[in-house]
């Protein structure tokens, strides 16, 4: 995973990441944290071992444009052993700009669903999304929250947890 921030119009972070198994799935979810602009006003690439990713799709924090996202990026089958990562957000702005990425693989897996663009209406840090799943699948699952990024980390999350940015970090 990845955490970096600047004001220039382009931002990039790369970081290691090993896929191992029979049909392997590898996803990378961003997190730019910027708030002033819809996220299709930006350029998004995010590679895998120099192979572009293909993105599932983007949601805004309480579905408002001007607020940070969180997107789904996936890659099948990709190269085993370990690959380099590479994320680019390019945009007009020169305004502080944040950018949070971190990679998950699975193996055993045949294809992606569609991507859920549930929202709620930042009642908290203490989110919850119910889902269920078929036997044999898996649900990759991000949080974004608007003023969690300032107040404090997501609380009593009770799933298997990969990843988490803190308010602070």
């Amino acid at each position: 995973s990845s955490s970096t921030g600047n004001t220039s119009n382009s931002i990039n972070a790369s970081w290691s990441h090993t896929a191992s198994g029979n049909d392997r799935m590898v996803i990378v979810v961003i997190t730019p944290l910027q708030t002033s602009a819809n996220y299709t006003a930006h350029t998004r690439t995010v590679t895998y071992g120099g192979i572009t990713m293909q993105s599932l799709g983007a949601v805004h924090a309480n579905n408002t444009d001007a607020r940070p996202w969180v997107e789904f990026f996936y890659l099948h089958n990709p190269p085993t052993g370990s690959q380099t990562v590479s994320v680019t957000v390019a945009r007009a702005s020169t305004t502080y700009f944040r950018l949070n990425a971190a990679a998950l693989s699975y193996s055993n897996c045949k294809g992606v669903g569609a991507l859920s663009t549930a929202f709620g209406t930042e009642a908290g840090t203490a989110l919850s999304q119910t889902l269920a799943a078929l036997d044999n699948e898996r649900i990759v699952q991000a949080f974004i929250t608007y003023t969690g990024f300032a107040t404090g980390s997501i609380t009593a999350y009770n799933q298997t947890q990969r990843y988490s940015l803190a308010a602070a970090g």
